[in-house]
């Protein structure tokens, strides 16, 4: 069998890998490196929870309590723009009118 393209330029098959003949050749770089940057982005968790009988009183609640939540945050420096909400829920809890003797469960 003859010499490939690449043999017969001067090149051997050390480092080119050969599927379905076409021919990939390797870049392989070792080496050590650092950076170091500020964030630009950091995420605090915080959970708020409440129980209230009407779906009004609840939504009041929340707002007044996120921002009683950022004005204590933009103490440390937060600006308030940039604070937000990822994650905003109301559960319903039921009670059992079979079982009016029984106090709810929580």
């Amino acid at each position: 069998m003859g010499l490939s393209k690449f043999e017969r330029n001067g090149c051997t098959s050390r480092g080119i890998g050969i599927e379905n003949r076409r021919y990939y050749s390797t870049i392989r770089v070792t080496g050590k490196g650092q950076i170091k940057v500020h964030p630009d982005m950091t995420r605090i968790t915080l959970s708020l929870k409440g129980i209230y009988p009407e779906y009004g009183e609840v939504l009041r609640h929340s707002s007044e309590d996120t921002e009683q939540l950022k004005d204590v945050l933009s103490a440390f420096g937060f600006e308030h723009s940039d604070l937000k909400t990822l994650n905003f829920s109301v559960d319903t809890q039921y009670e059992s009118y079979r079982y009016l003797s029984q106090p709810p469960v929580y």
